[in-house]
């Protein structure tokens, strides 16, 4: 089964309910520990590659928890972090406000956000972002940010990886509606696929920029795309 072209990524993603969620799972982020092994290594490997990366200003689109941030802010001058979730927000600024000099965090909806009345940046990061939505919808936002921003030359991209191991388990990779538990046990429309290399060539080939893999494993990717 193909995208599904019905499913409103921007819509559902916005949807009061799915706030919701992310503000319950951002504030057990605090106390997060990834503990299967082969995650470990593979979060160990990509942020290996991170850090030999000459960072200096970073726009973090959909910031999370920063749960990334916490093994390369060290390299950083400036970082802009923008967040739907309040509670993810309250994570980073608890964590880094004290800890970089240039430091900015928006408690925004990342596609209504107006980029132009932000610092320059170098680099955007995309840490689980584009699983959640169609190719279209994140081309789209890249554009947005970079006629307000044209002067950025890099996009860092961590996400779920369309793997053999992934293929043997799943019937596609498409985005389609997942359930996520919420903490009284009801559920969560979330949409969610995979990515694999089709996708980020496109995504590259559509905003003229070359990309470059740095980590494919059995459940994650690691790939900068760059301008050319």
């Amino acid at each position: 089964m193909k995208c599904n072209k019905k499913i409103n990524d921007k819509e559902l993603m916005s949807n009061q309910i799915v706030l919701q969620y992310y503000e319950y799972k951002y504030a057990e982020y605090q106390k997060f520990q990834i503990s299967f092994p082969e995650l470990k290594k593979e979060k160990d490997s990509i942020i290996m590659r991170m850090r030999n990366f000459e960072f200096s200003s970073v726009l973090d689109i959909g910031a999370g928890s920063g749960f990334w941030l916490s093994e390369y802010y060290d390299l950083l001058s400036t970082y802009i972090g923008i967040e739907r979730a309040k509670s993810g927000c309250d994570n980073i600024k608890s964590v880094y406000k004290k800890k970089l000099d240039n430091f900015f965090v928006f408690n925004e909806d990342v596609f209504e956000f107006k980029y132009k009345n932000i610092p320059d940046f170098n680099s955007i990061i995309l840490s689980f972002f584009i699983s959640h939505f169609n190719n279209e919808t994140v081309i789209e936002l890249i554009k947005n940010i970079s006629k307000a921003k044209p002067y950025f030359n890099n996009i860092h991209i961590i996400d779920s990886y369309w793997s053999k191991l992934r293929k043997s388990k799943y019937n596609d990779k498409y985005l389609e509606i997942r359930k996520r538990t919420y903490r009284d046990k009801s559920q969560v429309d979330i949409p969610k696929r995979y990515i694999d290399e089709s996708d980020l060539n496109k995504i590259a080939a559509d905003l003229n920029m070359h990309c470059e893999y740095k980590f494919l494993g059995n459940y994650w990717l690691y790939c900068i795309l760059w301008n050319q």
